[in-house]
């Protein structure tokens, strides 16, 4: 399959699939998924339930700095 790579994601969706760029991504994902399912509220109250700060915008990874995506 083809795969069209985003860099600095921390997760994308392509129409019913979200996916995410790590473990802690992911978080950020489910929390997405939750606010879109439901409403924002309730995943703000999930990521403070878990004293977890959630990452928002997809588009904004922290990380991805510290691994520069690399063509193999």
């Amino acid at each position: 399959p083809n795969v069209n790579w985003i860099k600095k994601a921390r997760w994308v969706q392509d129409g019913k699939y979200v996916s995410s760029s790590g473990v802690s991504a992911g978080i950020d994902a489910a929390l997405y998924i939750v606010s879109e399912l439901t409403n924002i509220e309730n995943a703000e109250f999930v990521s403070k339930d878990i004293e977890y700060t959630w990452h928002r915008v997809a588009s904004e990874d922290p990380f991805a700095e510290m691994y520069p995506y690399t063509r193999s």
